[in-house]
């Protein structure tokens, strides 16, 4: 039997193409992953508001019409009343 007869008798998970598709399947994941956390978290402008009453805001930086904030603390959970 030839060498080429033996890789269509393998099963499916020992066959190249099975391997390639699962490395970049794992490298896309890693990827997508590592960009949404390098992401800082949207606060809704009511909640930022909140921070600042609440002294919990280090600095402010305007960027056109966004505001970025940097806080003291992790950010204090809203409770209501």
């Amino acid at each position: 039997m030839t060498r080429a007869m033996e890789h269509c008798h393998r099963p499916w998970w020992k066959r190249p193409p099975f391997w390639f598709i699962v490395i970049a399947a794992v490298l896309l994941l890693s990827v997508l992953v590592i960009e949404q956390t390098d992401k800082p978290a949207l606060t809704p402008y009511s909640a930022f508001l909140d921070q600042l009453d609440a002294g919990n805001i280090a600095s402010i930086t305007f960027h056109g019409t966004q505001i970025e904030g940097r806080y003291k603390l992790p950010r204090l959970l809203h409770r209501r009343t």
